[in-house]
């Protein structure tokens, strides 16, 4: 069975009701948010996400006005910076402390122009067919805005009258046509599904998306330098996939600065990669198949996080490639440690934590991070792993839930065994020990190879050794 054969339908409450949105995946997988094009919805990925192959776990959403989503209130407008608040409220509802982004079209741009906002959210994002969100000169700034006033107005109007009802083969034609005859019939049909519902008088379906939508990308038209002021702000990977046959109805109004923003792109990003490939401006709906290697390539090489489901375990760790020779030299400076001749320290009788040990493990949590430690019985730190590590932080998704004690028992065992550490004390109390993270970070350094308990110092039969 597919891990893509269930998605799931959620809401995601706002002010003015609900986002709606298409999960797929594992909640403890990578997060990832799709974002569809102008007047499309979440049903635009229904063909390509399951030929991706990455742990991921993806938040297909239905923008504002869109599909199953709720409408904006009588009396407002839909604006690129309410997308981006939706973005963050998605964000913040999840409970994620970063994320990545698969936008298309107008998706792609407000994906872009998010990260350039929250670049410390933002890993990774897939851009198809578009490069940039809408920009325009400065002397054309007065007259789109004049016309998108007009626009909505008149959009206005029509609010006050019942939708226009179609039987779903007119709905389809009529989506065809808006959409410049650029999807499939196949493709037709699956926006459709989230698209229209059935009318009230039940004698057809009507479109569900709001119709002031028509005039959202240009009610607060931006200018070139102002969108270049954004975009110096990225820094996230980003990959560009173009269709090498789309219309110009869907191509960039400024060819003339699209060089400029890549070269920005170049400059600011920490990945980035252009590719053209054959197809439309739907490449992504109409052939999924040429857009999901590159997809999947891109987060294979740009995303390597630790899932506690797909770790590798060893079954024997004492097989014949992991013995030692019989015949070696010990350098580890605790080498007598090791062999159980160094001496532990007795501290006094009533001292609390006690002493005697030579390497004890120490397990810290706050509301922010998590961390463990393995302590000289000197005070000296030996081996640490902590949450507040970028190079652990960045691949988990919260730093104070089970996974992240997992991957920090899992990293700092690695760690010991690496410093010839094979065996720690602990001292825990009895509630403490009760707790599900405790017992989960002794179990898995247990299973990595790491002892939690010190055997005893060999002592010589002479009563007055000390």
């Amino acid at each position: 069975m597919s891990k893509w054969s269930h998605p799931q339908e959620i809401r995601i409450p706002n002010s003015y009701g609900y986002i709606a949105a298409k999960t797929w995946g594992k909640e403890h997988h990578e997060p990832v948010i799709a974002l569809h094009g102008w007047q499309d919805n979440a049903g635009t990925f229904d063909r390509l996400i399951p030929l991706l192959s990455q742990d991921l776990y993806i938040v297909a959403i239905d923008a504002p006005g869109h599909g199953f989503s709720s409408h904006m209130p009588p009396g407002t407008f839909y604006q690129y910076l309410q997308n981006l608040v939706e973005i963050k409220r998605i964000i913040d509802y999840m409970k994620w402390d970063t994320v990545s982004f698969i936008g298309h079209s107008l998706g792609g741009q407000i994906a872009i122009l998010f990260s350039s906002i929250f670049p410390d959210k933002v890993k990774n994002v897939v851009l198809l067919d578009i490069i940039k969100p809408t920009s325009y000169k400065i002397e054309e700034l007065a007259e789109y805005t004049r016309r998108s006033v007009e626009n909505l107005l008149q959009f206005e109007k029509k609010l006050t009258k019942e939708a226009p009802v179609y039987s779903l083969e007119e709905a389809h034609q009529r989506l065809m046509a808006g959409l410049y005859n650029q999807v499939t019939a196949e493709g037709a049909d699956i926006l459709l599904k989230r698209g229209c519902l059935p009318s009230k008088c039940g004698k057809g379906v009507v479109f569900c998306r709001d119709i002031r939508l028509q005039v959202s990308t240009s009610m607060q038209p931006i200018s070139h330098d102002s969108l270049k002021g954004y975009l110096q702000n990225v820094q996230c990977n980003l990959l560009i996939i173009l269709g090498k046959d789309t219309p110009n109805v869907f191509r960039s109004r400024s060819p003339e600065v699209l060089d400029e923003f890549i070269n920005s792109y170049k400059k600011t990003c920490r990945y980035f990669k252009l590719i053209e490939i054959d197809g439309n401006h739907f490449v992504h709906l109409n052939n999924p198949e040429r857009v999901a290697p590159l997809i999947d390539a891109f987060f294979e090489e740009n995303l390597k996080f630790i899932d506690p489901e797909n770790t590798f375990k060893i079954d024997n760790p004492l097989s014949e490639n992991d013995r030692f020779n019989n015949e070696c030299i010990n350098r580890n400076p605790r080498n007598l440690e090791q062999m159980l001749l160094e001496i532990k320290p007795n501290g006094f009788p009533l001292d609390a934590p006690d002493r005697v040990f030579w390497n004890k493990l120490h397990f810290e949590r706050s509301g922010k991070h998590t961390a463990a430690k393995v302590v000289h019985n000197s005070g000296r730190t030996i081996v640490s792993a902590s949450t507040q590590e970028w190079a652990i932080r960045k691949h988990l998704k919260s730093t104070i839930d089970k996974t992240a004690v997992y991957n920090i028992a899992r990293i700092l065992a690695q760690r010991c065994l690496e410093s010839g550490i094979y065996f720690v004390s602990k001292e825990f109390s009895a509630h403490e020990l009760q707790t599900n993270k405790v017992q989960l970070l002794l179990k898995t350094l247990e299973e990595n190879g790491l002892k939690t308990e010190e055997l005893s110092a060999i002592r010589p039969k002479d009563e007055h050794y000390l």
